[in-house]
């Protein structure tokens, strides 16, 4: 019995440098997502850095789930 070939895409926009944060939310928006996965560790959970950026999701109108179990 052979397997379905099963194809996945997904798009990805890389941010890095000064001010990027503050470009969060249009590059969201472009992306039509109503939802979406923050992966993280548990440093940047206790250094709150991570409410920066789901600042930004909501203001995009997108909800998010945080994954902070990365070693």
């Amino acid at each position: 019995m052979d397997s379905p070939i099963i194809s996945y895409r997904s798009p990805s926009h890389v941010l890095i440098g000064n001010g990027a944060l503050d470009k969060l939310s249009e590059v969201l928006g472009g992306f039509g997502a109503k939802r979406a996965l923050l992966v993280t560790d548990e440093g940047i959970i206790k250094a709150e850095i991570d409410q920066k950026v789901k600042s930004h999701f909501k203001e995009s109108g997108i909800e998010i789930d945080t994954f902070d179990k990365v070693i």
